[in-house]
């Protein structure tokens, strides 16, 4: 402190002397400079002086220990002994006992640096017979490394640097005669023991067991009077703790973490950090949930660390977290915490429990055919996606093997050497891999874990001829030659199976797909073609004045009139002109709850116009079922929405308030750190200028606040 002070003076005094010349400002630092230097060179002297006490304190306490020596007088001449209680290093400096003629011994001290060396050489050693450095006179030249043997003659031991003649005591227990007086010498004790009135007793750190010293058992232990052990006793824990024998303390059981003596759950849930704050215990939450519950804003899923946006694009349509598909066939789509999708999965709760939440992953591969998030299961590298679980090998974009949740049927195998073992090429189909034998017959071996139980092949027309096969490529004859299903033959020119309606199928990627006069007319379908999931081989009722016809855009059988087509993916689908999506959840008249275009929509019973088609602008021709009143050029959507930077957006703010482009919710017209967010006809507007075209719509302006009211 007083260092700082003078600083603080110091520079006080410069700035006050506005006419000093440049000289005497020199003048001042290099007498700065001279007292610094001194200020070092005093404290180096200080250290050296100090450590040569240090050295010369040891070597006197070890000539005590030596002196009438038991080990010592046993010791043969010339050999060096070692003394209980003392360390062999003290430091940085190396001592060595070693007895000479007679009860004589020397105490040698090495690896003294120079300047302790001359610090040495500043004392006199009345008490040692003789002093030498580096093996000549103590006044030798000091080099940089140094070596003093002190000589005694075993006759006297006082204390050297006393400069007194030696006086011999008759000490008892562990104390020693040191300048005539009987003194406690740690060193004549154990090394776990001090001297205490010339009676050995344990060290701080040690208790004292049937004559032993053993390091003091931890806190909640204690030591076992028979044997010696540190044991402890069961004590009542709090709830979700049990009492651990080995570590004598309480601990909480799985899924719970200790917090000021009480098991709180561990803060790995959705929107949580993993970590807890120490004083409250509560869990700590991520930037951008809510501080209370760490959970996401309305809207929103916890993903790999942050909250991104969840949303569907209709009931019965595709679901995304920021724009990856998670899902199709979606319900409660006017509630993003109640969306639930068959098949896929879009939020961690949504992983089977046998999983856990935490399982819930976006995959750097994509799902048959493009969902992008699933559980990831215990099983090599397989991941469950609501239906299936599938499997990935390195080597491969899509998955090598499917299974069931419990891991007890997977088709397909990973090892990309698996088949060579049968004398067959490894063959990957797109959703799994199979075995392709020299016959053209290919097997999918199907496991129980990693248990082969028995395989499902095709013949080399790709018809499945066998699902319990123990012999292949044969499988007992029945995939021999081409098959076909009943009511198909073989056709050699198309090389497919067909039917008197000139309906052909063959098997690809493990699918049946067929076409009706040379085209394409439906895809996974089933072996008979009369339903597929994707398009349809045999007219599926069109209505009167449509007629069925092969869709070109889509390369698939449906029902035709003028400029609009409808055909079956997953629900009805229309086109408009061949090309355009229409709409979804259609009929085959072109009539679809889900419109994209006003064409396909259906009549609004109340004005008697078209519904307009949802996330679009409202026209002339079109009614917004939701918002019947709504301005013409102004977007019309599903109910539970608002229009957020000219889009619908699924948004449930508390009474009073409404979300800003960011989804945040606040109060309307609310103006913080000039971001305006002000309400007017469903459309939030976030600057003064679109706010005052807002305000044209019913509200006033107020130039002070810059506010809508």
């Amino acid at each position: 402190m007083r260092l700082h002070n003078d600083r603080k003076l110091y520079s006080f005094s410069v700035l006050a002397q506005n006419g000093r010349s440049m000289l005497e400002m020199l003048a001042v630092l290099a007498i700065m400079g001279i007292l610094t230097i001194g200020s070092i060179a005093g404290y180096t002297f200080a250290i050296s002086k100090h450590r040569a006490n240090q050295i010369y304190d040891q070597v006197d306490l070890r000539a005590s220990a030596s002196f009438a020596n038991a080990v010592v007088r046993q010791t043969a001449e010339g050999v060096t002994y070692a003394l209980a209680g003392f360390d062999e290093v003290v430091e940085n400096i190396t001592y060595q006992h070693k007895k000479t003629a007679g009860n004589g011994y020397d105490i040698i001290a090495t690896h003294i640096p120079e300047r302790v060396c001359k610090r040495l050489q500043d004392m006199s050693f009345p008490i040692p017979h003789s002093v030498t450095l580096n093996g000549s006179l103590i006044s030798s030249t000091c080099g940089n490394d140094n070596t003093f043997v002190f000589s005694y003659d075993g006759l006297a031991i006082g204390k050297p640097s006393s400069g007194v003649t030696p006086i011999d005591c008759n000490c008892s227990g562990c104390q020693s005669c040191q300048a005539g007086v009987c003194r406690d010498n740690d060193n004549l004790c154990g090394s776990k023991e001090v001297c205490r009135s010339g009676v050995c007793q344990c060290a701080s750190g040690y208790t004292e067991c049937q004559g032993n010293c053993y390091t003091t058992c931890q806190e909640g232990f204690m030591r076992d009077p028979a044997s010696c052990d540190c044991v402890c006793e069961p004590q009542e824990c709090p709830e979700n703790a049990t009492w651990n024998t080995t570590t004598c303390s309480c601990e909480c059981i799985e899924g719970y973490d200790m917090c000021n003596n009480t098991c709180h759950p561990q803060c790995s849930g959705s929107g949580m950090t993993g970590a807890r704050d120490p004083d409250t215990c509560a869990c700590i939450c991520l930037e951008g949930t809510n501080a209370d519950t760490c959970a996401c804003p309305t809207g929103y899923v916890y993903v790999e660390g942050q909250c991104q946006r969840l949303y569907c694009d209709g009931e019965n349509g595709n679901c995304y977290i920021n724009g990856a598909l998670c899902g199709i066939l979606c319900h409660n789509t006017d509630n993003s915490e109640t969306i639930t999708c068959q098949p896929g999965i879009c939020r961690p709760s949504a992983c089977p429990s046998s999983f856990g939440e935490n399982s819930f992953v976006k995959l750097s591969k994509v799902f048959p055919p493009g969902w992008h998030y699933g559980c990831k299961m215990s099983y090599d590298d397989c991941y469950w996606r609501g239906d299936n679980g599938y499997c990935f090998m390195d080597e491969l974009e899509v998955p090598c093997a499917y299974t069931n949740q419990a891991l007890t049927i997977i088709h397909g195998s990973c090892d990309p050497n698996f088949c060579s073992a049968y004398n067959a090429t490894f063959n990957p189909l797109g959703w799994w891999t199979t075995c392709l034998f020299d016959t053209g017959v290919y097997c999918t071996p199907i496991f129980d874990h990693s248990n082969l139980k028995t395989w499902e092949c095709y013949s080399k027309n790709n018809v499945r001829c066998s699902t319990n096969c123990q012999d292949p490529p044969s499988c007992g004859g029945a995939c021999d030659g081409y098959i076909c299903n009943e009511g198909f033959e073989y056709n050699g020119t198309e090389q497919k199976c067909c039917n008197k309606d000139n309906v052909c199928c063959f098997l690809d990627n493990g699918s049946y797909n067929c076409t009706r006069n040379g085209t394409s007319c439906g895809n996974i379908c089933l072996q008979d073609a009369h339903s597929c999931d994707v398009g349809d081989c045999y007219n599926p009722g069109c209505s009167d004045g449509w007629s069925f016809g092969y869709i070109s855009q889509r390369n698939v059988w449906g029902c035709i009139k003028g400029d609009i087509s409808c055909y079956f993916d997953g629900d009805i689908k229309c086109l408009y002109k061949n090309s355009t999506l229409c709409g979804m959840d259609c009929t085959y008249d072109g009539i679809c709850q889900l419109p994209e275009m006003e064409i396909c929509a259906d009549i609004d019973a109340e004005t008697g116009l078209k519904k307009c088609p949802f996330h679009k602008a409202i026209t002339e021709t079109c009614s917004c079922p939701t918002n019947r009143n709504g301005k013409v050029g102004t977007i019309c959507c599903p109910e539970g929405h608002i229009i957020i930077n000219n889009a619908c957006t699924l948004i449930n703010c508390p009474e009073g308030q409404t979300p800003d482009e960011n989804g945040i919710c606040k109060t309307a017209c609310e103006n913080n750190d000039e971001v305006l967010n002000c309400v007017c006809d469903g459309t939030i507007y976030t600057n003064v200028f679109n706010a005052k075209i807002c305000c044209e719509s019913g509200y006033s302006w107020n130039e002070n606040t810059q506010t809508c009211q």
